[in-house]
């Protein structure tokens, strides 16, 4: 195995003085603002210019976009909408837009931000001062405020280097997230998920390539954010090293609520709705109708041949005269249906209710919640529905024994994802195959035979289109999706400086995917079938960690060292009909017209990390700062099939930071307010 070592020598400094303020300038005066929304273009600066990686976004919304090097963004805004702009280190400022088509944003530094605590790697709390890598925290109501099913939702435009390029196969789909952009030349670069340490990972799986595939989503798609606590996105191999090689791309961290010590009882309930319409669609020309010529042919008598059965977009002129579409004797005006495109879509919607109760006394806490998604897509038969239970415990079993535990119940259903590419996707149908002729509305309700067997081979189309409206009205693909996660950590208080914990936490995946096709031919259902596929995923993670923690006079010194075991593995069943279905409709293998096929496979996949890891954090008088840590993992994947192969690696990492304005305030000009120098080497 090759590694890569980087070491990278960065210096930050942010000057600012005077009053907290946020201020805006119109560079164009406006004095008859319109109610409806503008494109707005503008520039965010510090006193010293132009900042790069500020996030702007609409606040409530998912607009948002992240200033270039030199401060700029280009943003849709409707009149009375607050823009909301922010950049670690800075206040957070929010603008009423009121139609302005040029801003300036001026950020002023955020001096309290200096002594927040915020959660790190391995879910420790630390003072973001202390850091001396790149991360980020957000609230966890940030991320549910969105309002989506996807949590990875709630992250765009939030986060400095983070670029998230959301999925089109419907609410559910997978969203590709990349921090500080591609780190290696395979598919998958995306960060892992951490949620009260349990790992999930969010890689794209082969549904998301090219090609009529169906993207039911990814594991992510199974958390509730109206849980989450904070969200903590860790950049860079310095950041992340703690969790090994898994986490060579990042680390996302969630932490999720919990109750408060002694506020009695609470109960929260809120209620989410949010509608979704197509925006925008390509530009298609309404001048010419199906075909590859731009003449029409000619018959044996020399007369003009108005009969076609072409599609794509490039023959004749539209005319307005009738014509003929393949075998079809009926005549059709020839002129385009400018909304052919637009009628295979609707308005999706989504709707999410959470109900929480928290409580707490001296010595515990709990919360348990549950939430119930369920929305619709923008493209027809399409839904994704999610219920969710989650609790959470602590006590104080006594003076040196504190234990807390959580689990997590989810319950998903995905319909009919849309296809990603070729003869699924309605966009790459209506681009290059359906003909600006052909009338979807009236298809629509006319795509099944008479007698319901099949499609109605009456549309003039060839092939006829009514077959791609009939699988996806009637032939059903769905996955239902059932998640446990729990976890339980017991903590050892031995001495002052000292404590032992032991930790424990199991994820359990299973999928159950159907196919019901109730015909797949013109006629007699012909092409009828039933398919299921069946996969479990279990995985187990357990860790002993002794953590010491001593000051001495200006020192002060923090320590861990962990060992831990990390299991994953997977099992599937497919089960398929064959020769069609003796009664239409009745989805059961026994109703196969010949024998049924099946396949099993147990304990693929399989992977198993023993690990020890640790880390050294020194600090001098809250200025100085240095931090070591090394893990080395024993991998099960790195065996040969003969035994052979070197199972063992090492990656270390080192940071530290210097505050020079509290170290040499009394030798700096006032108006350097702050200044920090960092250094990292990492290896992994």
């Amino acid at each position: 195995m090759k590694k890569l070592t980087y070491f990278i020598l960065s210096a930050v400094v942010c000057l600012c003085a005077g009053s907290v303020h946020a201020e805006h300038y119109p560079a164009v005066s406006n004095m008859d603002v319109s109610q409806q929304g503008k494109r707005v273009t503008g520039v965010v600066s510090d006193e010293f210019g132009p900042v790069a990686g500020a996030a702007v976004t609409v606040k409530g919304t998912t607009r948002g976009i992240v200033t270039d090097a030199d401060g700029h963004f280009t943003l849709d805004v409707n009149n009375g909408e607050r823009i909301v702009v922010s950049f670690l280190g800075y206040i957070t400022q929010e603008i009423v837009y009121k139609g302005e088509s040029q801003m300036s944003i001026t950020l002023v530094e955020d001096t309290q931000a200096l002594e927040e605590v915020v959660v790190t790697a391995l879910g420790m709390s630390r003072a973001k001062k202390a850091l001396g890598y790149a991360m980020t925290e957000l609230k966890g109501d940030e991320i549910s405020r969105v309002a989506a099913a996807n949590p990875i939702t709630g992250l765009q435009g939030k986060v400095a280097g983070v670029q998230i390029d959301m999925g089109n196969s419907g609410p559910q789909s997978s969203s590709r997230i990349l921090i500080r952009g591609n780190s290696s030349l395979g598919k998958n670069n995306q960060p892992i998920f951490v949620i009260d340490g349990i790992i999930i990972d969010n890689e794209m799986n082969e549904s998301t390539q090219w090609g009529s595939q169906q993207d039911f989503g990814n594991d992510i798609k199974n958390l509730n954010s109206d849980d989450f606590e904070s969200v903590s996105v860790l950049k860079g191999a310095a950041a992340t090293a703690l969790y090994g090689s898994r986490a060579a791309n990042g680390v996302i961290l969630i932490t999720t609520k919990k109750g408060k010590t002694g506020e009695g009882i609470g109960v929260s309930v809120s209620q989410s709705m949010t509608w979704d319409k197509v925006y925008a669609f390509p530009d298609i020309q309404n001048e010419f109708g199906p075909g590859v010529n731009s003449v029409w042919g000619l018959n044996s008598d020399g007369s003009v041949n108005r009969t076609t059965s072409e599609t794509r977009h490039f023959g004749p002129a539209f005319d307005g005269l009738p014509y003929t579409q393949g075998s079809n004797s009926d005549n059709f005006v020839y002129q385009a249906q400018k909304d052919n495109l637009k009628q295979m879509y609707q308005t999706g919607h989504y709707m999410n209710t959470n109900v929480a109760v928290q409580g707490g006394d001296n010595k515990g806490t709990f919360r348990v919640s549950y939430s119930r998604l369920a929305s619709e897509g923008v493209t027809l038969n399409n839904g994704y529905k999610r219920n969710s239970i989650s609790m959470n415990a602590s006590r104080n079993i006594s003076e040196w024994l504190k234990v807390d535990a959580g689990a997590t119940w989810v319950h998903s259903d995905t319909k009919n994802p849309t296809a990603q590419g070729g003869g699924g996707s309605p966009i790459y149908d209506f681009m290059y195959q359906v003909p600006r002729t052909y009338d979807t509305k009236y298809w629509l309700s006319h795509y099944m035979n008479d007698a319901g067997s099949g499609y109605n081979e009456a549309d003039p189309l060839s092939p006829p289109y009514t077959k791609s409206l009939f699988n996806l009205l009637e032939n059903n693909v769905t996955q239902v999706e059932d998640n446990i996660r729990g976890n339980i950590n017991a903590d050892f208080k031995i001495t002052n400086w000292m404590n032992i914990q032991l930790k424990g936490n199991i994820n359990r995946l299973q999928k159950l995917r159907e196919t019901k096709f109730l015909a797949d031919g013109a006629s007699n259902y012909e092409g009828a079938k039933y398919e299921t596929r069946k996969t479990d995923k279990n995985q187990y993670q357990l860790t002993g960690m002794i953590n010491l923690h001593h000051n001495f006079g200006d020192f002060g010194v923090n320590g861990f060292v962990a060992f831990e075991q990390y299991d994953t593995r997977s099992s599937y069943f497919n089960a398929n009909t064959k020769g069609g279905l003796r009664r239409p409709g009745v989805y059961d293998m026994s109703n196969s017209i010949q024998a049924i096929t099946t396949e099993t496979r147990i304990d693929v996949d399989r992977k198993r990390l023993n690990s020890v890891y640790g880390a050294v954090n020194l600090d001098w008088k809250g200025q100085v700062f240095l931090d070591v840590t090394g893990r080395n993992d024993w991998s099960s994947a790195l065996i040969y099939s003969e035994g052979s192969g070197q199972v063992s690696y090492f990656y270390p990492s080192f940071t530290g930071s210097w505050i020079l304005t509290e170290t040499l305030r009394e030798s700096l000009p006032q108006a350097i307010s702050f200044a920090k120098e960092r250094t990292t080497a990492k290896s992994l």
